[in-house]
């Protein structure tokens, strides 16, 4: 955990201090816990990663990262893939690279939520300014693992912090964080007005928020089973409005374009598939600012 990043935690949805207690690696944690002022709230800190999810509530589970082999070597993989710019033309259309590129000049501390095994915005942005200082997020601590490995083996990014929690109950203060980012998660998470108020808070005065998301084109999603639109929160409102709502000014958006999702992409292409519905979903591009 860089020591840039340490002194913004609390516990979760709070501004209430925790304290360090454990083992470092120069000036970064390394093993320990993460605990309030009365030893009441305690959080294990695992090779530098803080974790504020219990494992039954986590994302990723190993059964998940065994089936897509998500180790450090893919990683390292998908980051050469990064480097040599073989991705489909809709994943990283020019807005999104400028967005990337703004975030790597920010010299301020990113928090990219929800990075997945693929990383979210956060490998495109280290590729601009590998000194980049960001805060990556999931809420599956076996992600978090496999991206910290790569770190260390490849001594890639040494700006570079791990933290496993819940977007909807940020662990981090009141005005902490200068840029956000994401890759699509607030498209996949349910409480996505109460992830929006939380990166509301988190954010600093005149901090930006960058998203790249994937809402589920109406046509479609009118075609999903009852019990489908329940799971996933369907019918959801736009992310703009979300954001405007939040407190967020909404500076633009870009509609980029319209794709199919294959089953293998996620959870909810994949059981939109088993009763005949193709998901397509509209790539967009939302910057918003905290005024």
């Amino acid at each position: 955990m860089h020591q840039v990043v340490q002194p913004h935690f609390t516990v979760p949805g709070t501004d209430l201090s925790v304290m360090y207690h454990g083992t470092f690696e120069g000036p970064r944690w390394s093993d320990g816990q993460l605990a309030d002022q009365e030893g009441e709230r305690c959080y294990p800190v695992e090779d530098g990663i803080p974790v504020f999810v219990p494992p039954e509530d986590q994302t990723w589970p190993q059964s998940e990262i065994d089936k897509w082999d998500v180790t450090e070597e893919w990683i390292g993989r998908k980051m050469e893939q990064y480097r040599n710019g073989e991705l489909y033309s809709w994943a990283y259309p020019p807005v999104r690279a400028d967005y990337c590129r703004q975030m790597a000049a920010s010299g301020g501390l990113i928090l990219e939520l929800a990075t997945g095994p693929d990383g979210g915005n956060m490998p495109f942005a280290l590729l601009h300014n590998p000194e980049a200082v960001i805060l990556a997020n999931e809420l599956g601590h076996n992600v978090l693992k496999a991206w910290r490995a790569h770190q260390k083996q490849s001594q890639f990014a040494p700006n570079l912090s791990f933290a496993c929690f819940d977007a909807s109950e940020m662990p981090l203060g009141t005005g902490s964080i200068d840029i956000i980012s994401s890759n699509g998660v607030f498209t996949e998470i349910r409480r996505t007005g109460a992830a929006l108020r939380e990166a509301y808070r988190v954010l600093k005065r005149g901090g930006a928020m960058y998203l790249f998301e994937y809402p589920v084109v109406p046509e479609t999603a009118a075609r999903l089973p009852q019990n489908l639109k329940r799971q996933f929160g369907f019918p959801k409102k736009e992310h703009a409005d979300l954001m405007t709502a939040a407190g967020f000014d909404v500076v633009s958006v870009d509609r980029c374009s319209e794709i199919s999702m294959p089953a293998e992409w996620g959870s909810l292409p994949e059981a939109a598939a088993q009763h005949g519905v193709t998901l397509k979903v509209q790539v967009l591009a939302i910057q918003g600012r905290k005024a």
